[in-house]
Order: structure tokens, then C-alpha cells, then sequence
């Protein structure tokens, strides 16, 4: 049996404040994990020390504390924009886990000093900073920095606590709740309330605007400016602060407080601190100068990788989607790593979007690091929630089914949604557990069918190989009766996965099923590309020679994913690479590089 998960229960004081799940000073851990001491908390989460008896190692564990559905699905958003991005600089998240109601994740335990800490360090006060050492440590921070950034995240909470120096001095930054993901134009949407930290937040955040990586960079120069001169560049009142940004009052200048200070950091501590994000200074460029490189005044745009082929393939989606309006369509778009399965997904999407804008298109992934209940389907309700919470109170409200208590029992992040959490709770406390599933199975089918009798729906959920077996008892539920769900169901799995997965073999003995109920259900193989798809991708993304074209074209054997990354790794090395980055050549000289 292990040891309890969780010792003490509290029980809320007042409907309006959060209820406590989780006693921070009386964590035990669990069969896996021994918690060895408490590290610090926050508002919403605790994190310990912890050694983990299955890898024999320390860890951190960081603890949600607090059952509010808005703090946990910042919570599962913190792990999830970091689940697949490995970088020396970033912190690495190893597995959410949750039990009953406590939720947990894993990831690597980094002791040291924040940004700030770890640059006064041995420092007399009047005494002028070590500019070699917030060289370096700024460094690391940009390179971490920008690795977020090449993965389409912006991190929107860069601060001095979020930022840890090791003892050998290595950087790594940390805590991703704020996270938002860069939409396929780059633009910045407004947020319903200020988001991020006002004294390190830029001008346009301090608007409401979502961000953008330049956003992030002006938040680097608020912790470069307060290394240098110890002190921030913007004080007073938070609206002093605030007022300050927006209305474009420049900072004192530096040399006023260290007249011994290098021009490179006078020139990347104001440029970063620049009000307007189109002359702020960029990330590259950051890079060239911490680094001593010489970059062009303002370097061209990297070329993004293009969509190339797959004609055939996005019209039968879109036949799908026609089918949709009908009946309940499920398409299984399987093939190999790399085949680019997911970019297909996206530009479908895209195309959907642009043309029919009512249309609602939730998108999820399973994760191979979690062990969440349905957990093939977890991230989906996430982005329900999110949908929902965007709609008008009275829309949201006709939408929600009878047992709408239910559903939010099975997933409770539902209950940031307003509607949601007015919803009567009369009858489901004393449901035993296997009624109370029911009842939220057919919840969540009848909140699908209502939506989708209102406006085109368009299910995705990716990476289904890393599915479990209650997922597939949901799925087959949600799918029971095909004519009154009319929605699209892209379901998307790697296909050397298939013996393998759990989810997978029992998706396989429900498609007859699924089919003799009514629901249209389509397979799709998502195979190489063509020599002449080849070929368009790396000259559309390169200037090399045909020669070089054509070995590369053999190299990567049709893999889109392959090719991509062979022509930009060719871009750089026409460019001249800066120390570090991955050497031109073979597939397997990349991936060697990548795993180093």
C-alpha cells in the first residue's frame, strides 16, 4: 500500500475561498517518492525535496495545495509547456501525477541562489558588479530564454525568483504558469485581467496584451538593469510602476549610477528596456552580444519551416468535416515519427479557422510523463474549460447539462468555468462511484452534442499512443450514439506504437463497433513525402546546390521532420554558428548533437 498520499483534510472557511487539500507541513509523499524536507511555497503550490525510491535519486516535488480549478490548470500548464523542451538552462519537468484529490508533478531539484542573490553574492554595498559574471550568468538565462521561445512559448513571469544559479553556475529558469503559446501569425491577443509580475512586466503587458518573446526580453532588462545598478529601473506605487511603463518614461541612465560601465551592457540593458517591442532588442541579438558576435543591425527573420504537400491528405479532412455536420466522424490519422502528423493537424486547423470563424475546434495531447485519470483526454477538457469560460455567461449557461456537477466531480478544472461552479450540486455526494462516472460520461457527451448542434466542432487529441485504457471506456461513451454528436474527431497516434499501447488495442476492437453505431469512422496513413514534396521543402527553406539538395534528399529518406531540421542546421552553418550549436551534416550527426 505505501504511505498516504495526503494526512490532513481542511475544510473551506468560506464558499469563496480556496479549499485546502493539501497540509504543507504534514506531506508525507508516497510509496515512490520519501519527501525529505519542505522547500518553500506559494500562493497555490508547495515544493519539497523528495528522494524518488524508483529512479534512486533527488528530486523537487511540487505540490498544488489548494483545490481552486483555476490554479490547477496553471498547474497542469506549468508542466506541459516544458513536457518535451530539454535545454542545460531550463528545468526539467519530470512526470504530473495525480491521486484522488492531490496533484503532483516531479522535476529536477536545483539548489542555488536566484538571479539577483547569486549576482550580489559576495559583493560590498557601493562596490561595482563583477561585469565578466553577469556576463555570464545573463547568458545562460538568454540561451534557456530563447530555447522557450524556438518551442512558439512565451514565458510572460521572467523574474529574479524564477531564475536559479547553481553552485557551478549553471543557470536554469523555471516556474511556466504563466506561460502563453504564440499563435501561428504572432499576434498578441488581450488578456480579461493584467497578467505576470508589475515590476518586471513590460509596457505592453502591463496593457492586457498576452505577450510576445519580446516581452519576455524587456522583463530580462528590468533583472539586467537591477543587477548592475541594484536597484529597479521603475519604483514606487504599483501604479507609479505601471504608469511609468506605459507612458514611456525612460529609466535613468546607467552611467549616472557606474560610470565604469562597459558599453555592451549599457547597450543591452537599454535596448532590452526599449518601450516600443519592435526596436526592443531581440533575442538573437542578445545572444550575439553576450557571446562577442556581431549581428547585422536587425537580422532577418529566421524562415519558418513551410507546409509543403499533403494535398491529398487535407482534402480528405476537410470531406471529413463535411460528413461531420451529419453524424459523429472519427478519423485516426496514424504513421510514423516525424511524418508530420501534427503539422498537418495545424494547417487544417488554420485553414478552418480563417474560413469559419464560429466554428470550435478544441485541441489536446496525451503526454507520455503523466499519470492522470483519462489522461488521453485531459489537456481536450482543459481547452473545454477554456472555451467555455470565452463564451457569454447566458451561452455558457444553456450549454451545461443537468449533471453538469458530475462532469466538474471528474474533472474538476471545469469549475473555472463560472456557469459551471453556480451549478446545482444537489444528488451527486451520495452517488457511489461507478454512478457518479456514468453520469458525468453522459454529461460531458451531451455538453459535446450541444455545442456541436450550435456551431461546426472539431475534436483533436494527439500523441493518442500514450492513452490508457479509461480514456478508451470514455471515448467509447462519448461515442455511443453517433446521429445526435455531430462533431469531428481527428485522433492522432504514432504507428510503430500500435502493438504496444493499451489505448490503441482497445481503440482497435471498438472501431466495429463504433461503425455499427453510425459513426463514420475513417483511417488515415500519413506516409513519406514525395521526392518533388522533398525537394520544394528544402529549396523553400536553403539556397544550397542540387548536389547538395540531392544528398540531403537521401539522408533524410522522405521525413519531413528530418528535412527540416538538415536545411536549417545547413542555414546556420551558412551563417556561421555560434559556440554550441549543432554541426551540419548527416540525420545522425544531428541527433548525436541533439542527445548531447
Amino acid at each position: 500500500m505505501g504511505e498516504p498520499l495526503i494526512s490532513t483534510v481542511v475544510s473551506p472557511d468560506s464558499g469563496s475561498e480556496p479549499r485546502i487539500v493539501a497540509d504543507a507541513d504534514h506531506f508525507l509523499g508516497t510509496d515512490r517518492f520519501l519527501v525529505q524536507r519542505r522547500l518553500g511555497a506559494g500562493a497555490f503550490g508547495v515544493v519539497y525535496e523528495a528522494y524518488d525510491r524508483r529512479e534512486q535519486g533527488l528530486v523537487a516535488l511540487k505540490v498544488l495545495r489548494v483545490a481552486d480549478a483555476d490554479a490547477l490548470y496553471r498547474f497542469k500548464k506549468d508542466f506541459r509547456s516544458l513536457a518535451d523542451i530539454r535545454h542545460p538552462n531550463l528545468v526539467a519537468f519530470y512526470e504530473l501525477m495525480n491521486h484522488e484529490s492531490l496533484w503532483f508533478f516531479s522535476m529536477e531539484l536545483i539548489p542555488g541562489l536566484d538571479y539577483s542573490e547569486s549576482l550580489r553574492q559576495e559583493r560590498e554595498p557601493g562596490e561595482a558588479p563583477d561585469y565578466d559574471r553577469v556576463r555570464a550568468v545573463t547568458l545562460q538565462l538568454a540561451r534557456g530564454l530563447q530555447a522557450v521561445h524556438q518551442h512558439g512559448i512565451v514565458h510572460r513571469d521572467i523574474k529574479p525568483p524564477n531564475v536559479l544559479v547553481t553552485p557551478d553556475g549553471v543557470v536554469k529558469l523555471l516556474d511556466f504558469g504563466l506561460v502563453a503559446e504564440l499563435s501561428l501569425g504572432g499576434t498578441m491577443e488581450l488578456e480579461p485581467q493584467m497578467v505576470g509580475t508589475p515590476a518586471y512586466m513590460s509596457p505592453e503587458q502591463a496593457d492586457g496584451q498576452v505577450g510576445h518573446p519580446s516581452s519576455d526580453w524587456y522583463s530580462v532588462g528590468v533583472m539586467l538593469y537591477q543587477a548592475l545598478v541594484g536597484r529597479l529601473p521603475f519604483e514606487g506605487s504599483l501604479i507609479q510602476i505601471i504608469t511609468g511603463k506605459q507612458k514611456g518614461i525612460e529609466p535613468d541612465r546607467l552611467r549616472h549610477a557606474l560610470p565604469d560601465l562597459p558599453d555592451d551592457l549599457e547597450s543591452l540593458c537599454l535596448g532590452l528596456l526599449e518601450n516600443d517591442p519592435a526596436l526592443r532588442t531581440t533575442g538573437p541579438e542578445v545572444l550575439a552580444l553576450l557571446e562577442g558576435r556581431t549581428l547585422p543591425d536587425r537580422p532577418a527573420v529566421e524562415r519558418e519551416v513551410p507546409f509543403v504537400g499533403r494535398e491529398t491528405q487535407l482534402e480528405e479532412l476537410e470531406d471529413a468535416l463535411r460528413a461531420s455536420r451529419r453524424s459523429a466522424v472519427m478519423v485516426t490519422l496514424r504513421g510514423p515519427s516525424g511524418m508530420g502528423k501534427s503539422s498537418l493537424v495545424q494547417r487544417f486547423v488554420h485553414d478552418l479557422r480563417v474560413r469559419q470563424a464560429d466554428a470550435v475546434i478544441l485541441s489536446g495531447r496525451c503526454y507520455v510523463q503523466e499519470s492522470v485519470p483519462y489522461k488521453a483526454l485531459d489537456s481536450l477538457i482543459d481547452a473545454l474549460s477554456k472555451f467555455l469560460i470565452g463564451l457569454p455567461p447566458g451561452e455558457a449557461e444553456a450549454l451545461l447539462p443537468p449533471d453538469t456537477a458530475a462532469l466538474a466531480r471528474l474533472f474538476p478544472v471545469l469549475e473555472r468555468v463560472p456557469a459551471v461552479a453556480r451549478a446545482p450540486q444537489a444528488g451527486t455526494d451520495d452517488l457511489d462511484p461507478k454512478t457518479q462516472r456514468r453520469r458525468a460520461f453522459v454529461a460531458l457527451r451531451e455538453l459535446l452534442a450541444r455545442i456541436a448542434r450550435r456551431r461546426p466542432l472539431v475534436l483533436v487529441i494527439d500523441d493518442l499512443q500514450w492513452g490508457d485504457v479509461d480514456s478508451a471506456v470514455l471515448l467509447d461513451e462519448l461515442l455511443k450514439t453517433a446521429d445526435t454528436l455531430p462533431l469531428l474527431l481527428i485522433a492522432c497516434y504514432r504507428s510503430e506504437n500500435e502493438d504496444g499501447s493499451s489505448f490503441l488495442r482497445a481503440l482497435t476492437e471498438q472501431r466495429e463497433a463504433f461503425a455499427w453505431r453510425g459513426v463514420d469512422v475513417r483511417d488515415m496513413l500519413l506516409g513519406e513525402l514525395s521526392s518533388g514534396e522533398a525537394q520544394e521543402l528544402v529549396q523553400r527553406l536553403t539556397d544550397l546546390t542540387d548536389e547538395q539538395v540531392a544528398h540531403m534528399l537521401q539522408d533524410a529518406a522522405g521525413s519531413p521532420l528530418f528535412l527540416s531540421e538538415l536545411a536549417q542546421a545547413a542555414g546556420k552553418s551558412a551563417a556561421g554558428r555560434s559556440p554550441g550549436e549543432a554541426p551540419t551534416g548527416r540525420v545522425d550527426d544531428l541527433i548525436l548533437a541533439r542527445v548531447g
